[in-house]
């Protein structure tokens, strides 16, 4: 069962290295909750009563036994039952950055999605070890996690047609180890394609039909965000991050920050750091 959970890295929105969470709540009659900006990637499951979710001002309505996928970034507001109590859980990827294209995708899915035994029982197990603390079952937890939400993609038919891209995946991944290790490098299409071994048309066809980015685009969004992982995880100043991560300038690498993230460089560290 936990095989399937490797899908998840090929996707690039969840790896091993990512950190997970699992919780329960009860809201009483007229309960809410937000208006809040969603951080994390995170399944919520309704045991029982009702809610309404407004994500992005779309209404979407949940029944016991059914599920959602709320997105980082989107804005949410939860309105529970009038009448009474409502039972939710939920279990989520913390902080993950979505790969280009991987939002969009999952953006598109059934806005609610009927759970089915499987994932019933891999909730119910993820909740019985989360709520139990237990210290040593950290990798088991992850692996749960991973496993509860590939179930609830596929029920969802994110991976529709995965087997048929599954060529194009090893491409887009090799491609992108093979960018990653030269950021600071002046790199052009015919250097990828060179690498990938396929022809700069059909490499860009690739990237266009898999993330929705040509493949330079799809370069200066791996260079932001190791950016901002830098931005986050080190002391370097936003100069010499600039250049580490392939910008001629720090004023090129300002101005397409800002365009990125909505804030300079400085304000999105300062906001990190507190």
């Amino acid at each position: 069962m936990f095989g399937t959970a490797n899908k998840l890295s090929k996707m690039n929105f969840i790896d091993r290295n990512l950190s997970y969470s699992w919780g329960k709540f009860v809201y009483k009659p007229k309960g809410t909750h937000g208006p809040r900006v969603n951080r994390n990637l995170q399944l919520v499951i309704l045991h029982s009563g009702e809610v309404r979710v407004w994500v992005n001002g779309v209404e979407r309505r949940l029944g016991p036994n059914e599920a959602c996928l709320c997105l980082p970034g989107d804005r949410e507001y939860f309105e529970f039952s009038k009448t009474e109590e409502s039972m939710h859980s939920w279990c989520q990827v913390d902080g993950p950055n979505l790969a280009p294209g991987d939002r969009e995708r999952l953006a598109a899915l059934p806005a609610v999605v009927q759970m089915d035994e499987g994932m019933g029982r891999l909730l119910e197990l993820g909740l019985e070890l989360w709520s139990e603390g237990e210290a040593n079952a950290r990798d088991l937890l992850n692996r749960l996690a991973q496993t509860l939400l590939v179930a609830y993609l596929r029920k969802a038919g994110f991976y529709d047609g995965v087997e048929k891209r599954s060529r194009q995946s090893l491409y887009l991944e090799k491609c992108e180890r093979w960018i990653r290790v030269r950021l600071a490098q002046p790199l052009a299409v015919k250097d990828i394609a060179r690498a990938a071994g396929l022809s700069p048309q059909y490499l860009s066809r690739l990237f266009l039909e898999a993330c929705g980015l040509t493949p330079i685009k799809y370069l200066w969004e791996l260079r932001l965000r190791e950016a901002a992982r830098l931005l986050e995880e080190t002391g370097l100043g936003v100069a010499e991050i600039a250049y580490r991560v392939g910008f001629k300038d720090p004023y090129h690498f300002s101005k397409r920050f800002k365009r990125r993230y909505g804030k300079t460089a400085r304000e999105f560290r300062r906001e990190l750091w507190g």
